[in-house]
């Protein structure tokens, strides 16, 4: 069922959250205020960015660097 939702063009919600987050993230570099943004706890968002694979630990050092200078995913861009 999800190969032939996404050949028709649909993304799943992991994918969609996972782009939503990243777009908040380039945009504000600072997980404290994106979890803010986003509704969640920032332990929640450190959490979800392990679960992405976009972070090794449990600590805000453990999130990948390269996530704040990769492109966004999706085609979202930050809002300026």
């Amino acid at each position: 069922m999800q190969a032939g939702a996404q050949a028709r063009g649909w993304v799943t919600l992991a994918e969609l959250e996972r782009a939503h987050i990243l777009r908040v993230l380039k945009h504000h570099h600072d997980l404290g205020r994106s979890a803010e943004i986003l509704g969640i706890h920032r332990k929640t968002l450190l959490r979800k960015l392990r679960q992405f694979g976009l972070a090794d630990g449990p600590r805000t050092t453990d999130v990948h660097p390269e996530l704040l200078l990769t492109p966004s995913p999706m085609g979202f861009t930050p809002m300026a």
